[in-house]
């Protein structure tokens, strides 16, 4: 079997999900012949099997269609043996039509973090031979959508590299909060990741507000501040009477994210109860913040408990106070949490590859 895994998207870029399309690849790669399919490639893509499309033409899409015929039409004695799989909704469906129309027997897999609620749903799902899912609480939802799919449908949890965190563990933590600018002598709960995702706010206001109900040893970090948004969230601090106990970073290189996860103390997922938050995959933090080993606080949201009911504290989205005693009863539970689990880039991509040999 041979897997393309086909994006539109053009590297180089930082974001997560740039960054979980090219993990993930590099992972399967170690285990079986994987082509990466990109609109434009980078030198961070080395060491992978990559096809860059953008030359072919103008336009992206245009330039995607132009080279899977080519594919196809080239090398369809070889397409039996082919798994195409994709996390791009328009892609999924140019592949399953062209499927129809040249009545190719190439596999198609697609991989699930979030729905878009229109008809690309039900048509991706029923054009796929095999659907990953990020959780058990997307894969509900998508059945529900779609009843007949369910047998097809699977959940794969993962996506962190425990060696850069492995590389850090026995640093030392104030030496590592002088070298960050991070105060040493405080608690430091923490946030890392964009603080905004669809024009909606992931938490950050709470993650303030709370500290009026915190012991003044208490203050706040937030790493991953795009343009113009430390500004903003300083100056909301600063009308709250909050701004010598919050810090805000300005957005990292992933390499970056490891060291600032092993100087905080507290590591928290602030989201507010809204669809996108309750429903949708898991943010890639919350396989870096197991990793990192350091108690856990998260939004009492169904697809986040869902994983760290028995790893983390719990409080109620939304409500400040229930956050902070959260935060409280963190700083004293560490030997609570258990962190065996295995989430691993090369984990995920074994059970990808096992659901993908039992389902041919």
């Amino acid at each position: 079997m041979r897997i393309f895994y086909l994006t539109m998207k053009s590297y180089p870029s930082s974001t997560a999900d740039y960054l979980y399309v090219r993990k993930l690849c590099q992972a399967l790669s170690k285990k079986i012949d994987t082509t990466l399919v990109v609109n434009t490639a980078s030198p961070d893509l080395a060491g992978l099997q990559v096809c860059e499309v953008a030359p072919m033409l103008p336009n992206r899409t245009l330039s995607f269609i132009w080279w899977f015929l080519r594919y196809v039409r080239n090398d369809s004695a070889h397409c039996s043996d082919c798994t195409f799989m994709t996390n791009d909704f328009n892609i999924a469906l140019v592949i399953i039509i062209m499927r129809r129309l040249f009545r190719a027997h190439y596999r198609i897999a697609t991989d699930w973090h979030l729905m878009t609620d229109s008809f690309k749903d039900a048509f991706a799902m029923r054009g796929s031979d095999v659907i990953f899912a990020t959780s058990q609480t997307l894969r509900a939802a998508m059945v529900k959508k779609v009843p007949d799919a369910a047998y097809k449908t699977n959940v794969v949890y993962g996506g962190v590299d425990y060696s850069a965190f492995d590389a850090i563990k026995n640093m030392d933590v104030p030496a590592l909060k002088k070298s960050l600018g991070l105060p040493q002598q405080r608690t430091l709960y923490g946030y890392t990741g964009y603080f905004t995702v669809l024009d909606m706010e992931k938490g950050i206001d709470l993650m303030i507000e709370a500290l009026k109900y915190l012991p003044n040893s208490y203050s706040m970090v937030c790493v991953g501040a795009k343009r113009g948004e430390k500004a903003l969230y300083e100056e909301r601090a600063r009308v709250l009477g909050l701004s010598e106990r919050c810090i805000f970073v300005d957005a990292q290189k992933h390499e970056k994210i490891p060291e600032y996860l092993h100087a905080l103390d507290i590591l928290v997922i602030p989201y507010p109860n809204l669809p996108h938050f309750r429903q949708y995959g898991f943010p890639m933090k919350v396989w870096e913040y197991l990793a990192a080993g350091k108690p856990i606080v998260y939004a009492d949201l169904p697809v986040i408990a869902e994983v760290l009911k028995d790893k983390g504290i719990a409080f109620i989205p939304g409500d400040a106070r229930s956050f902070a005693f959260a935060i409280e009863r963190a700083s004293t539970a560490r030997s609570n949490i258990d962190y065996s689990s295995d989430y691993s880039w090369s984990a995920r991509a074994e059970n990808i590859l096992s659901i993908l040999t039992k389902q041919s």
